[in-house]
């Protein structure tokens, strides 16, 4: 019998996706007009490899964060306009290509590697200003597709003068914290990192 030995990503293909379908009831009761794009913006976040996506309260002023087991967007993020709404949602998503792309060791390695805190810091932050210009390319795929319907804005990119000391001072907080708290494999990290963040 022979063997079939997938890559990483055609693993996550494999594993169930959870919460996508009440995430798009949300999206499609909050942006009424939503429902001529939501085919688009659900084969997107299933193409991403995504396991799972929910909504919580996160604080810190974070709109959504993307982990190794899935995203969680912020229940603000459903008041703001449906362009920004999406420009949030891409952009988290466009981490969940980064992990397929980079591998999960390479995005925890931020965390719990060896690698100079300054270097690691100009990666995460490259990093994020990737993602939104994805973001921004995905406003732009989805104004050509669907512009009859609705005009969609493109939102003023996140990062572009974040500065690096920024990231060195998170990465640092975040050291410490999964320090103090321990772990055993890198679904604890998630878990770390997003009770940093959530609203309890």
């Amino acid at each position: 019998m022979n063997k079939i030995i997938l890559s990483e990503s055609q693993f996550y293909f494999l594993v169930e996706q959870v919460g996508i379908d009440d995430f798009t009831v949300k999206i499609a009761e909050t942006y009424p007009d939503s429902v001529y794009s939501l085919d688009f913006v659900v084969d997107f976040i299933r193409n991403s490899g995504c396991q799972k996506i929910s909504i919580s309260r996160l604080k810190y002023g974070a709109q959504g964060i993307s982990l190794v087991n899935g995203v969680v967007i912020n229940e603000e993020a459903f008041t703001f306009s449906f362009s920004t709404f999406l420009y949030i949602l891409f952009h988290e998503v466009a981490h969940q290509y980064q992990y397929k792309k980079y591998g999960i060791d390479k995005m925890y390695d931020c965390y719990i590697g060896d690698i100079p805190v300054e270097e690691t810091a100009n990666w995460m932050l490259q990093i994020e200003k990737i993602a939104d210009e994805f973001a921004a390319r995905k406003i732009r795929e989805m104004q050509q597709k669907f512009g009859d319907r609705y005009k969609l804005e493109e939102p003023k990119p996140v990062y572009k003068n974040v500065p690096v000391q920024h990231f060195i001072q998170l990465i640092n907080l975040f050291k410490s914290e999964i320090k103090k708290q321990g772990y055993k494999n890198k679904e604890e990290i998630s878990e770390i990192l997003f009770n940093y963040v959530k609203n309890s």
